[in-house]
């Protein structure tokens, strides 16, 4: 046994003798001291048992000499050897409570120490459990609770700067906090413990991006300053670091403000350092850093200048530990001012610094700074040799950057940004998902409400939009303007680049404009440029091309109301944006193309010569910076050189065929390239009349035709042009161009743009289907037998497009029900929202509702057509199904065309053309023309002009007869059952009234239906056959509200005698609303009008039922589109002109109120051509319903009865019983 063991035991074992009989008077024993100071001479640094025995001998001892004048000294004997156990980490329950407080108070300087010494783990580790422990035993109201607390948080501060776990920043931040809280306004330790909470919000700022630990750190800054410290680097810290937090909180929120007293901050820190002071450099870096940001904010110039002023001074103060950081600020520096103002010898000195600093372990900032600088030079000089170095560079500094970094974020935006670029060139797949990826991992890192958020967002649109340019997707458009409006509207909303987010919304909603039509579109992408014109800021990089995004929507607009003051806005605007481009700018090549484009709008328009638009663009190809803009540039300058005043048909040519070569097939401006370039042939083949022209001409627009990324619109266009050319040479190719341009149709009126934009878009190939299926019959590649095939599903698919698209799924939704209800459910959700009618203009942002239904319906699509018995959910019918709705008798499918007119008689074993040649275009709308006009006369007062009026319609009526029908009828079987289908302006026309003046005509010989399309007849007799039923509805308005045309005394006694026909029937008459109609039309089998009705010649879909609130709730063919009635069975319009379409270039699509309620679900509708008389209504009405059949069994044929009983009484009189007509099953 030791000497230290042996002593050690000695006074253990008096320690265990006293407190186990309580006598405690032997431990004053003079050789107990001896043995005991014997042993406290040779305690080590681990023989902490021993000193906890000694401790407790010197406790007992004080207790006992407590009066003596040796009591001190035992004391404090006691209290040193507790305070070496406790530094050692003894527990507290091995102490005495009472000597707590007083060994706090014995070791605070060694604790003090360590902390300052420590730097392995274990010493960080025990100076935090030391002063945490500290803490805890330093009771509430000890006057250096405050210091305490403070060298624990200056502890949990180091321990998380090794360890990096929130949860020590968390506790730093909670004990700094509660040292400020306690410490008095004068007292001593006030200052330090403000120090320290600056420190640590400072800190958890950075790692967590919470606002209001910088709104902490800066509180404590302002406290801070109110107590200035005696010392001058004490000062110089003090505002540096106050600076550095109001430049974060400008950051964040964009408060000039802050911005403007960091700046004095760092003036007054840099005044009083001197140009000797060791954090010199860092020190000029941020007030050049900060500068810079001001000017972002504010467009300043001065500012920027002397950013690079203060900038340069930093570099050449920098010593090597930091310098390769400061030149890549500096570098970035430099690099905006050349962006902005085009130095070139900014760019050359960036390009300089940089260069030799970004080999080997470089910096990631310097080497991402190198890459901007490359990727600059790249957009000036176009070698793609610095777009890929910018991209290696770019990729080295991401790797090199760890996810918390804060650097990564602009990082990830350079690499996007040139990745981008590269797809916009290649159309490289890769480029665009690791672009696609950069800018999307960006979003994910950064926090909502962060200000960079805006500027990722944006550059995400770009890559969108760049996708939809190469690839024509209407998805990737949709998005790059959502996301486009995301960025503009992210904040803070006063940032200087929201204005060019503004920009490029704009920009994007017009070219969506252009492709679609949606008026809407444009006016929110003129909203949004102007809105971006007055976020602009002078000085800013960009500003400038503001002006040229809003004369881009402006030009639009001129192009929908042609103003010419728009077009000269627009034209004044690149003209200024010009003058202030440097020559050599990126974006100058493509500013001269559009101020190309609009001079030669006004020279089309005002007719003079587009000298001016030749010189224009003749300068912009020289600016191209790529074949892709050079040969868009090459393709307006063919334009442009067949409009001079000394037209240059062979240049004009040599242009557009380089802009075509330039120009590869998959891209969209394959397609107008193509075009004009046979434009610019057949130009030339006009003055030269070589066939060789116009050869090339037609192989030009089928080319244009056929390539797959173009607009449909535009294919369209140039498949109609190329078979103009090609019909008498190559009948077969022109047929397969206009096939092709009819399949296209559909794409042209996505559900996106709303009903209006949609028959708008159709308007422009009023026909096509026509001239395909005419084209089809003559096509020698065709069998004969195959031809009036061919012909007949070229027209079905041309026709009535747009209620083909609602027509497509809904009777396929009962067999879906059955199948599957939750995806049931789900299209009919979606069905409704693609129905209703578009968002108004000026409705709050874009109807971003719609664009992602439409997208989601397309998927959903997919799913349904992967159901058993489903494959053909929502697509036109096969042949096969076609040539089976004749079984119930013929249908006459007819067709005028500038190419030739026939019939198709339709039935179950094939198709019988009929070729119509007394039927041309221009005959048919001249006996249209007279027939309405006869049909205005026969409401004359004179006698002789109404005689004179009924005379004129027989005579039509005998020439629709001989030239339509008769031949027709000549092959059919009397009695028969017909169903006409006669398309475009025969339409409006009463096939089923023809008849010569001496003998039979139709009305005697067969009984006639019509439908829209053969598609259109199949779907109303699968609704026929399913409609369950349900109680009839009568509506009559004898008098109408605001309607000047007067009452109709006869409709209360034909609602009257219709109700009474039919038991259980629903009469409305004052109250009738489009509101309690609607709700009563969901249960109805039969629904019969007795009213007024309006056909709007502007917008068909706005054709109404005058009802009580027409004004204000009209029950128009809008409001219809959306029902889908499982009862229905005949809807029975008793007002004037429901069943015709009377607007230009609509004819085909029969947009009108008669099949409204088709769609809606009547499978059979009684509607009429003209307006007729209100007693002619209660006649016929009369003799329908009082027919067996006039409840919808057999509709057609009650019809045909009541007609002619009416014929029969003034047969003289075509204009008051021929206007009825039924359709549907």
């Amino acid at each position: 046994m030791s000497e230290l063991e042996r002593l050690g035991r000695s006074v253990g074992e008096a320690l265990d003798r006293a407190e186990s009989t309580g006598d405690f008077e032997p431990l004053l024993s003079p050789g107990l001291l001896r043995a005991a100071r014997a042993l406290a001479a040779l305690l080590g640094p681990d023989d902490r048992e021993y000193g906890e025995l000694l401790g407790w001998l010197y406790w007992y001892r004080f207790q006992l000499l407590r009066d003596a004048p040796s009591a001190v000294e035992e004391l404090q004997t006691a209290l040193e050897l507790f305070g070496q156990c406790f530094l050692k980490g003894a527990a507290l329950d091995t102490i005495p409570e009472p000597l707590l407080e007083g060994i706090a108070d014995l070791i605070v300087a060694e604790a003090a120490d360590r902390l300052a010494a420590a730097s392995s783990f274990d010493e960080i580790f025990g100076a935090v459990y030391l002063w945490r422990r500290i803490v805890d035993v330093t009771p509430d109201g000890h006057p250096e609770k405050a210091a305490r607390l403070t060298n624990l948080a200056s502890a949990l501060l180091l321990q998380h700067s090794v360890f990096a776990q929130h949860r020590f920043l968390d506790e730093a931040a909670d004990s700094a906090a509660e040292a400020v809280r306690r410490a008095s306004g004068d007292s001593p330790s006030l200052r330090p413990s403000l120090l320290v909470l600056r420190n640590v919000m400072l800190l958890r700022f950075e790692r967590l991006h919470d606002t209001a630990d910088l709104d902490q750190a800066i509180a404590a800054c302002e406290r801070l300053r109110a107590r200035p410290p005696a010392d001058c680097g004490d000062l110089i810290d003090d505002e540096m670091r106050f600076g550095i937090a109001l430049s974060e909180r400008f950051r964040l929120g964009r408060r000039t403000a802050d911005l403007d007293e960091a700046i004095a901050l760092y003036r007054s820190a840099l005044d009083h350092a001197g140009e000797l002071h060791p954090e010199l450099a860092s020190m000029l870096d941020c007030l050049a850093g900060d500068l810079f940001r001001r000017h972002e904010q504010t467009g300043e110039a001065a500012d920027l200048d002397e950013a690079v002023a203060v900038g340069r001074r930093a570099v050449g103060a920098a010593d090597e530990a930091i310098g390769s950081q400061l030149v890549s600020n500096f570098a970035h520096l430099l690099h905006h001012r050349f962006a902005l103002y085009q130095r070139a010898e900014d760019l050359r000195e960036a390009e300089a610094l940089t260069e030799r600093l970004t080999d080997g372990d470089a910096d990631p900032s310097m080497l991402n700074t190198r890459a901007m600088i490359l990727r600059t030079r790249y957009d000036w000089s176009g070698s793609r040799a610095d777009l890929d170095a910018a991209i290696i560079l770019a990729r080295r500094a991401v790797e090199a950057t760890s996810e918390g970094d804060p650097g990564r974020c602009p990082r990830l935006h350079t690499l996007g940004t040139a990745l981008g670029e590269v797809f916009r060139l290649t159309g490289r797949i890769a480029a665009y998902r690791d672009a696609l990826d950069a800018h999307e991992e960006a979003l994910e890192l950064l926090p909502s409400g962060h200000a960079d958020r805006a500027i990722h967002l944006n550059a995400l649109a770009v890559l969108r939009f760049t996708n939809h340019e190469r690839t024509g997707s209407p998805a990737d458009l949709d998005a790059a303007i959502t996301v486009s409006r995301k960025a503009a509207d992210a904040p803070p909303r006063d940032r200087p680049s929201r204005a060019g987010h503004l920009g490029n919304a704009a920009l994007y909603l017009t070219s969506r404009f252009e492709l679609l039509g949606s008026p809407d579109d444009l006016d929110d992408a003129l909203s949004l440029a102007r809105a971006a014109m007055a976020a602009r800021r002078e000085g800013t990089v960009n500003s400038p091309l503001i002006d040229g995004i809003l004369a881009s929507a402006l030009i639009s607009l001129h192009d929908t109301t042609g103003d010419p003051a728009l077009l000269d806005e627009a034209i004044g605007r690149y003209r200024a944006l010009l003058e202030v481009m440097m020559p050599g700018h990126p974006h100058r090549a493509r500013i001269l193309g559009n101020l190309t484009h609009s001079v030669l709008k006004r020279a089309r328009e005002t007719g003079d010569a587009a000298d001016e638009a030749v010189t224009t663009c003749r300068e912009a190809v020289a600016a191209a910076s790529d074949d892709g803009e050079r040969a868009r540039l090459l393709n307006l300058l063919g334009i442009a050189l067949s409009k001079g005043s000394d037209p240059d048909p062979a240049e004009a040519v040599a242009a557009a065929a380089e802009a075509v070569r330039l120009t590869p097939p998959e891209v969209p401006e394959a397609t107008i390239h193509g075009t004009n370039l046979a434009l610019a042939l057949s130009e030339r083949y006009r003055r030269t009349r070589d066939p060789a022209d116009r050869d090339a001409a037609a192989r030009s627009f089928a080319a244009a035709a056929r390539a797959v990324a173009g607009r449909p619109s535009s294919r369209i266009l140039a498949a109609r042009s190329a078979a103009d050319l090609l019909h008498d040479g190559d009948p077969a190719a022109a047929a397969e161009l206009l096939g092709l341009a009819v399949g296209l149709l559909p794409e042209t009126v996505p559900h996106q743009i709303g009903q209006g934009s949609r028959q708008r878009n159709v308007q422009r190939f009023a026909g096509l289907a026509g001239d395909a299926a005419a084209l089809a019959l003559v096509d020698p590649s065709s069998p004969p037998e195959a031809r009036g095939e061919r012909a007949l599903q070229l027209l079905e698919a041309g026709r009535s497009v747009l209620l083909s698209q609602i027509l497509g799924t809904r009777d396929d939704l009962a067999a879906l029900r059955e199948l599957d209800p939750e995806l049931a459910g789900r299209f009919v959700a979606l069905r409704a929202m693609l129905d209703r009618p578009a968002a108004p203009t000026g409705a709050s942002g874009p109807d971003v509702t719609r664009s992602a239904a439409t997208t989601a319906m397309a998927g959903l699509l997919g799913r349904i057509r992967a159901l058993d018995g489903l494959e053909r959910f929502g697509l036109p019918p096969r042949l096969p199904d076609l040539l089976a709705e004749a079984a119930h008798g013929p249908v006459i499918v007819c067709n005028v065309s500038r190419y030739r007119s026939d019939a198709l008689i339709v039935r179950p074993g094939g198709v019988t053309v009929l070729e119509l040649p007394g039927l041309t275009p221009g005959t048919l709308i001249d006996h249209v023309n007279a027939f309405y006009a006869a049909v205005r006369d026969t409401g004359f007062d004179r006698i002789a002009v109404r005689v004179r009026a009924q005379t004129r319609l027989r005579e039509i009526l005998g020439w629709l007869w001989e030239t339509v029908t008769g031949p027709v009828l000549r092959t059919l079987e009397a009695g028969t059952r017909v169903w006409w289908v006669p398309g475009g302006v025969l339409g409006l026309l009463p096939l089923h009234a023809a008849g010569p003046a001496d003998a039979p005509g139709v009305l005697d010989l067969v009984v006639s239906s019509y439908s829209p399309t053969v598609t259109a007849l199949s779907r109303a007799r699968r609704r026929a056959a399913r409609a369950g039923s349900g109680r009839a509805l009568v509506v009559a308005m004898p008098a109408t509200p605001g309607f000047a045309d007067g009452d109709l005394p006869h409709a209360g006694t034909e609602a009257a005698e219709v109700a009474a026909a039919m038991p259980g029937t629903v009469l409305l008459g004052t109250v009738a609303t489009r509101e309690a109609v609607l709700a009563l039309l969901d249960g109805c089998s039969v629904a019969h009008f007795a009213c007024h009705a309006v056909n709007d010649l502007a917008d068909p879909s706005r054709s109404k039922l005058l009802l009580q609130d027409h004004a204000t709730a009209p029950l128009d063919v809008a409001a219809l589109n959306g029902l889908d009635l499982a009862h229905a069975r005949l809807a029975y319009l008793s007002a004037c002109t429901t069943a015709v379409t009377r607007t230009d270039q609509l004819h085909d699509e029969a947009i009108h109120l008669a099949s409204a309620f088709l769609l809606a679900g009547f499978p059979q509708v009684v509607g009429t051509l003209w307006p007729i008389a209100d007693d002619t209504a209660l006649a016929v009405a009369r003799g329908f319903y009082g027919r067996a059949a006039g409840t919808g069994e057999d509709a057609a044929r009650s019809l045909h009865e009541a007609m002619l009983a009416v014929r029969d009484r003034a047969p003289a009189a075509p204009s008051l019983w021929a206007a009825f007509l039924h359709i549907g099953a």
